[in-house]
């Protein structure tokens, strides 16, 4: 576990000596975030993939943070279900046993609970873009900090 550890420490580290900019980094970072908690377990690859496509980023910082975020975006996927209905306006159609379905067959899980995940991609799109200016501003500084100190040493 430590070596895992290690290893992924290391990869962290190498991101700031690949020469981006600040700016750079914390956009990376940023939608690496933002991608990562997209609402539906398995995709945020892709969400992360179509971000690198679409802006430019820096594929190991988006997709770092992509994968330490995992737990994160499945302790996320029922609140996001359920801010999207609050924002619909509908009741919700979220049952107990989503994630057992979800991971005994995810595919055939898709068609019983589109609904609901629908509403939780409403309540991503709603959220990424306030999410997404906050997270800039402040992963911006310590960007700009990180990379100043190792540029002293």
């Amino acid at each position: 576990m430590s070596s895992f550890i290690s290893r992924k420490t290391e990869e962290f580290k190498s991101i700031f000596k690949q020469g981006l900019t600040p700016e750079d980094l914390a956009l990376s970072f940023t939608l690496g975030i933002i991608g990562g908690i997209f609402p539906i377990p398995g995709v945020t690859t892709f969400v992360c993939l179509l971000f690198i496509y679409l802006f430019k980023l820096n594929p190991v910082a988006t997709q770092f943070v992509n994968f330490v975020l995992t737990p994160v975006d499945i302790a996320l996927v029922v609140p996001f279900m359920q801010l999207g209905y609050l924002i619909t306006q509908r009741e919700s159609q979220i049952s107990s046993d989503i994630f057992t379905n979800l991971k005994e067959d995810f595919f055939g899980s898709l068609s019983v609970y589109w609904e609901a995940l629908l509403h939780g991609i409403i309540a991503w799109i709603v959220l990424s873009p306030l999410l997404g200016f906050v997270l800039y501003k402040v992963i911006l500084v310590l960007t700009k900090k990180f990379v100043r100190t190792k540029k002293r040493e």
